[in-house]
Order: structure tokens, then sequence, then C-alpha cells
């Protein structure tokens, strides 16, 4: 490789981490990585009818908007699903699918995640611009 590589840790249920090294000398070293029990979200978004919206943008930021830790697109019946999350205050974005951009406007709400739990209905609701 390079004089620097990633290393990504990921497993299902648990929050991935990773950290960037330097090519040790003799072209090997140890990492210990310690990981969180994740947390998962899901919910639906729908047009100021109340109908689903399929193919919008979901992301999800940290609390103060420093990281983005996901995003995911609605399936057609509106509804979206993101595992893995760490524990924390989140903000939940969704914006239009480029179909309908430019009559419905982007939307966001603030909400929480607690580590082993699926956080329900978080349900967004795009209004018209």
């Amino acid at each position: 490789a390079g004089e620097r590589v990633r290393v990504v840790v990921r497993a299902g249920g648990w929050v991935g981490q990773s950290e960037v090294i330097e090519r040790p000398e003799g072209g090997a070293a140890t990492l210990v990585f310690e990981l969180d029990e994740a947390a998962g979200m899901e919910g639906e978004v729908t047009d100021e009818r109340g109908e689903p919206v399929g193919g919008a943008r979901v992301l999800i930021h940290s609390a103060d908007g420093s990281a983005l830790l996901a995003e995911t697109r609605t399936t057609a019946d509106g509804r979206w699903s993101v595992p893995d999350l760490p524990e924390g205050d989140v903000r939940v974005e969704a914006i239009p699918p480029a179909a309908l951009a430019a009559i419905l406007a982007p939307v966001a709400m603030d909400s929480d995640v607690r580590r082993g739990h699926v956080t329900r209905e978080v349900d967004l609701r795009f209004d018209r611009l």
C-alpha cells in the first residue's frame, strides 16, 4: 500500500470505527478497537398530503452537525431504516427526490438513539415550497 493506511472495523450490531496509521517499521502493527453496541433508527417520509415519498434521501448527522453518521434512501412506500448508529442525540434530515425537489422543501428534526434499541416512528413530512 502507501505510507498511510485506513483500518476500518465493522460488525453488525456494533458501531464501526476506523483509524489511519502510518506504515510501521517492519510492516506489522497491532491495533485494538473497542466497539460500542449500536442503535438503530427507522421511520417514514411523506408529502404534505400524507402520501409516502419514495427515493427521498435521509441523512443522519450528529446533533452539532459536525459528522454525517448515516445516509439512506426511502423505499417506494416511504419507509427508511438505518442500523449501527452510535448512541446520542442526532439531527435527521430528509431531502426530496430530484423529481419533486422543485415543489417540496427539505425537512429536518432532532431525535436521539439509545444503545441497543431501535428508535421507531421517526417520521418526516415534506411541505410545499
